[in-house]
């Protein structure tokens, strides 16, 4: 059976009633003659695992879309006929392309390379 308390006596008698509340014992709390609050002991939920974290996919959300192939074509063609001969030629790689300035509107597509 619940015990029973006026909220004076919880004040005034707090040890014992604790006591009874840790036992496993509800209490009930009456103000004015009627009951209006149960006290009972608080159990912690068990803490959920946090999401597992999608690393990859965090990391490309942030990066660039790529080139497609015909627009890496085209981007090696401009840029091997450019008329500055800043650029290497057609069969060598690109070592660094801040050397290049290729204006934007020059290459097909909806990418475009800028410097």
């Amino acid at each position: 059976m619940p015990g029973t308390a006026i909220i004076v006596e919880l004040r005034n008698r707090f040890p014992k009633n604790r006591k009874l509340v840790e036992a496993g014992d509800k209490m009930l709390l009456s103000e004015g003659g009627e009951t209006k609050y149960r006290l009972t002991l608080h159990t912690a939920r068990p803490a959920k695992a946090p999401p597992p974290v999608a690393y990859w996919a965090r990391l490309t959300a942030y990066q660039p879309t790529p080139l497609t192939r015909t627009q890496a074509q085209a981007l090696h063609t401009i840029i091997a006929a450019s008329a500055d001969g800043c650029c290497a030629p057609s069969s060598a790689p690109l070592k660094d392309r801040r050397d290049c300035r290729v204006p934007p509107s020059s290459l097909p597509g909806e990418a475009s390379f800028v410097a």
